[in-house]
């Protein structure tokens, strides 16, 4: 494979900017540019950068050996000064000595084709990035160091143990089943259906820990969403007037909440009207709804049927100036600040359920999450082939797709696993 260069840290000027080269040349690469030979493995060491013989900068150089290295290739990190005209330069020369651009995600791909991670702790390095709170950042370091490849491994252990079973039992044995074959193959499955399913349930808190969570603000004309739209984001970029559709466009801002980061938008008002711009407005405010993880509806229960309770706030605005008539999930004041701190938990609890018990197996992505989902399906068609007598071929053949399902998360389960754990049942000396 060529050798692929980047800078690894964000654009723009900072103090330090680290360049990443990874490939078979890297050593020639890094020769022509400090004019020195590179130094030993993992001594970072500080040298000057040539172009043309004429010094532009210095650098700390650190280089990593193939199979020691973050890709599994020989790897250099150049630590040099963060002038884009720097970073520029380091990048154009590697590029004139052979490299090239290395492609969104490249480093961490070479080390997954490298066997240095696994596919699922790859998809951890993405939400590592970009987690948007604490605990997002600890379920994803947690999973970049193996926690979701070792809890996986556990269930397909025994799921390896259950096939091996229904295999022994369909091919080699020639006794009948056991009395308590069949009820402990049914509980197996059941247990297994549980576990998954609370994995795909939780696999939405985590989503808003890690990708953070939108919150929309919807409701009549006047109702007071710009004013709380302000005050949640405390800022002033809603205009507040009393005029009728003054918000036309979706506004956002990003605030965090309790350790959430949260996406507030601002929507227009939602009534009948033929104003060409003003239905636009309501249009993207309905898509914005649909998209919500959570929304603040300023209008009651009766009026807004439509709107899912699940995600919904119900709140009645303007308690400085009148009595609430309906049925509301709480009673504001954001002009005055009354009970916004109640809104604020109420916000917390829809978005991150505190009595939730977090699963064996967490997932960080709708890859893992739409493989989950698929073995789902199939304990569910084992366990109804079970009840129903349809043979021990068929749902051996359902948890065989489970598995597969399972090793697509993480690693492939080899098919000598399943042989091993077939003949274990054997005597010694059979």
């Amino acid at each position: 494979m060529h050798t692929i260069v980047a800078c690894s840290t964000p654009p723009g000027q900072s103090g330090i900017a680290i360049v990443r080269l990874s490939g078979s040349t890297v050593k020639k690469i890094i020769q022509k540019i400090t004019q020195k030979n590179v130094p030993p493995a993992k001594t970072p060491t500080l040298l000057s950068l040539y172009d043309n013989k004429k010094v532009f900068d210095q650098a700390i150089i650190t280089y990593y050996k193939k199979g020691h290295s973050y890709t599994g290739e020989d790897l250099i990190e150049i630590s040099c000064h963060g002038n884009p005209i720097i970073i520029n330069k380091i990048i154009d020369l590697s590029l004139q000595a052979g490299a090239k651009i290395a492609e969104a995600g490249e480093f961490t791909k070479r080390s997954f084709l490298n066997g240095k991670i696994s596919i699922d702790q790859a998809e951890s390095v993405s939400s590592l990035i970009h987690a948007k709170s604490d605990l997002g950042v600890r379920l994803s370091a947690n999973n970049l160091h193996g926690k979701l490849g070792r809890s996986l491994k556990k269930i397909k252990n025994e799921l390896i143990k259950i096939i091996a079973s229904l295999e022994f039992n369909l091919d080699i044995s020639e006794e009948d089943l056991m009395p308590q074959f069949i009820p402990d193959l049914i509980d197996f499955i059941l247990e297994l259906e549980k576990q998954i399913k609370q994995s795909i349930e939780y696999f939405e808190t985590t989503k808003i820990l890690t990708q953070g969570a939108s919150v929309v603000i919807v409701g009549p004309p006047n109702a007071g969403k710009s004013t709380l739209f302000n005050k949640l984001s405390k800022s002033n970029k809603a205009i507040v007037t009393n005029i009728p559709g003054t918000t036309r466009d979706v506004l956002e801002n990003h605030i965090n909440l309790s350790g959430i980061s949260l996406v507030i938008k601002d929507t227009a008002g939602i009534r009948k009207t033929t104003n060409r711009v003003e239905l636009e407005g309501l249009a993207r405010a309905k898509k914005e709804i649909k998209n919500s993880d959570i929304t603040i509806c300023l209008g009651s229960k009766e009026e807004n049927k439509k709107l899912k309770k699940s995600k919904t706030i119900f709140v009645f605005n303007k308690i400085d100036k009148k009595k609430p008539t309906g049925n509301y999930d709480l009673n504001i004041s954001a002009l005055k600040g009354t009970n916004m701190k109640d809104l604020i938990n109420l916000i917390s609890e829809k978005l991150i359920n505190s009595n939730q018990q977090q699963p064996e197996v967490i997932i960080t992505s709708k890859r893992q999450k739409n493989h989950l989902e698929t073995a789902l399906k199939l304990i569910k068609n084992a366990h109804k082939n079970l009840i129903n007598s349809l043979g021990l071929e068929v749902v051996a053949s359902d948890l065989y797709l489970v598995l597969k399902n399972l090793d697509s998360i993480t690693t492939i389960t080899e098919k000598d696993e399943i042989l091993n754990s077939v003949f274990s049942q054997f005597c010694v000396g059979k």
